[in-house]
């Protein structure tokens, strides 16, 4: 598998961001914190998706890559596989069920991942463990190799069925064969003798469950007559009519009267709003208008005293003749103005007098009423609600009948199905009865079927022990791993180390050893970039070893070269390029120190975020 491109829409601190990959080397550079391990986890997140479980590591959980910008959640990958190019497109949401994966192949064609399968398992065929194991490596990652990692190693170069020789083949095919042969014939012989077993089990009761069927049909069809006798009560027509519509008749009036009565508390605050604001103008009014009458009579009898105690016995015809108009004209106003008061809200009054009217008058006639005394109308709500609880009771007695006929009907129902059933069964018991053998010849036959039932599985132990034999002669023939594994490396290790260390030996618990001055030491003794430079050789030579197998994978490395001087770097960096040209494998890695591998013949391998 190879990675052609990247599109990513939203991922962590990444906004539309495209990268186009070489073939077999290349080198993601850029400063700490410009993402590119995120850029990685990209990678993965198409490949598996995210780990949603609780107690998740936070590196492999979607709230951790969130886009730190907002937007889409999601982006593009293109790879090629086994020679077919896909394209995986990837939309992410809050939650796996909101994940919408698609994979486009450039010969036409859609593939819809849907949980909880993955691009990875569909496409590539291999875990999401395996994937970390082979694919993803870490700057700070243990030197050796683990049991489980061998294991697995073991299991995707070696199939279970693999035989050097091809005559074992031809054997080994023909034990699965027979065996196979044998488990259907013996599948088969089971299935007979367990029919036959139910046969004899039905003989030996046959006579037993026919009387049991007929005392259970005798006994149902008495319980049946009992309940065909019982009678229901005669729902009556009249009292449901008439109870439905002295309740629609409450109904109605009790609307009537909340509407009623509203008004009547209106009309009662309204008179005392208007008394309560009229009276006050109305004095004033009245004393303007007496105090006017008293100048007016005083200016044209004349009174002199009330004159010359006001200041006005030097005034003159023409001034008197004046203020007597103005005095006329003042009681006019006045007395407009007493009327004006008086007839204020005397319309809204009238009008909610006259709504009050007519709900009053509609209510009596609901209520079958000559008199509109409110008191009256009192006492006839009262009596209809009495009226109303004797009809919802008698409604509620109505509905127990119904439902009581109803249960009835069921339970009859229940017994004659019951009946039928059980007549069914008589009659099947009977016939089975007239066709099947006896017990005896049952039991026979029965004994022979179990005999030939053992004979078959000592052949399948036979088979299994010897298919198990050649499975161990297989697993012998193939337990080069460890040396295969320490053949590669040590070349490798040679190569990265510059002779500096030419021989690694993995023991058979896959613990290597590497050699300094011709002595032999565990790998726990190199630290450093050395202990990093033999985790490389062994990553490597897994890598190379996959490949030889048809079954290659690119290998990608975080910051590999964390603590390596210049020489050691730019050395490294060569040695993984001339391996990834000659196994035509792809290897990506990252590194925030690139002054010297971006130049000369570097750079055409250089990414920059």
């Amino acid at each position: 598998m190879k990675i052609e491109r990247i599109q990513i829409d939203g991922f962590g601190c990444h906004k539309d961001l495209m990268l186009s990959f070489n073939q077999d080397f290349n080198i993601l550079y850029g400063k700490n914190e410009s993402g590119k391990t995120t850029l990685l986890a990209f990678i993965q997140a198409v490949f598996y998706g995210f780990d949603d479980t609780p107690g998740a590591s936070a590196p492999r959980t979607r709230a951790f890559w969130m886009p730190w910008q907002g937007g889409p959640f999601g982006g593009t990958l293109s790879f090629i596989h086994q020679g077919e190019q896909y394209t995986a497109l990837a939309s992410w949401g809050s939650s796996k069920e909101e994940d919408r994966v698609s994979v486009h192949l450039a010969s036409g064609g859609k593939i819809d991942v849907l949980p909880p399968h993955t691009v990875g398992e569909t496409i590539l065929q291999i875990s999401c463990e395996n994937f970390e194991t082979f694919v993803l490596g870490l700057a700070d990652s243990q030197t050796g190799v683990h049991s489980g990692e061998a294991e697995q190693l073991h299991t995707m170069t070696h199939t279970e069925s693999e035989l050097t020789d091809t005559e074992d083949s031809a054997v080994y095919a023909r034990f699965v064969t027979h065996r196979k042969l044998i488990e259907s014939n013996q599948a088969a012989l089971k299935k007979s003798i367990f029919l036959q077993q139910n046969k004899k089990e039905r003989l030996s009761e046959r006579d037993a469950e026919e009387l049991e069927l007929a005392f259970q049909t005798a006994q149902l069809e008495s319980q049946y007559a009992e309940l065909a006798k019982q009678e229901t009560k005669p729902q009556s027509l009249d009292a449901l009519t008439m109870s439905v519509s002295l309740l629609e008749k409450q109904k109605k009036a009790q609307n009537l009267y909340t509407t009623y009565d509203t008004f009547r508390d209106q009309y009662a605050q309204l008179c005392d709003v208007n008394r309560r604001r009229k009276l006050p103008w109305t004095i004033v009014m009245i004393g303007l208008m007496v105090v006017d009458v008293f100048a007016l009579l005083t200016l044209l009898l004349p009174i002199k005293p009330i004159l010359t105690l006001i200041g006005l016995d030097s005034m003159s015809p023409t001034v008197q003749t004046v203020s007597c108009l103005v005095s006329v004209v003042l009681f006019l106003v006045f007395s407009l103005s007493l009327i004006a008061i008086r007839t204020t809200g005397k319309r809204a009054l009238y009008e909610l007098e006259e709504a009050l009217t007519y709900k009053e008058q509609a209510l009596c006639e609901l209520l079958n009423l000559e008199d509109h005394h409110p008191d009256e109308i009192l006492q006839a709500m009262d009596l209809l609600n009495e009226q109303c609880k004797n009809a919802t009771q008698c409604l509620a007695a109505i509905d127990r009948d119904r439902k009581d006929k109803a249960e009835l009907d069921r339970k009859l129902s229940q017994c004659m199905q019951q009946i039928t059933y059980n007549r069914a069964r008589q009659e099947m018991a009977y016939r089975l009865m007239r066709e099947s053998d006896s017990v005896g010849d049952t039991e026979n036959d029965l004994t022979r079927m179990r005999q030939a039932e053992l004979i078959m599985q000592k052949h399948l132990d036979a088979l299994e022990l010897a298919s198990t034999l050649m499975k161990r002669a297989h697993a012998r023939q193939k337990s080069d791993l460890a040396p295969r594994l320490s053949q590669h490396s040590g070349k490798l290790l040679d190569t990265l180390t510059q002779g500096r260390y030419r021989i690694m030996e993995l023991s058979k618990d896959f613990e290597p050893s590497v050699a300094k001055n011709g002595i032999l030491r565990g790998s726990k003794h190199y630290r450093g970039a050395t202990g990093k430079q033999i985790d490389l050789a062994l990553r490597l030579s897994q890598l190379q070893l996959l490949a030889e197998s048809g079954k290659a994978l690119p290998l990608i490395l975080d910051e590999p070269f964390a603590g390596y001087d210049e020489e050691r770097r730019t050395h490294s960096a060569k040695t993984l390029l001339e391996f990834a040209k000659a196994h035509n494998l792809q290897i990506l890695i990252t590194s925030s120190q690139v002054e010297k591998l971006t130049e000369d013949n570097f750079a055409q391998y250089a990414l920059s975020i």
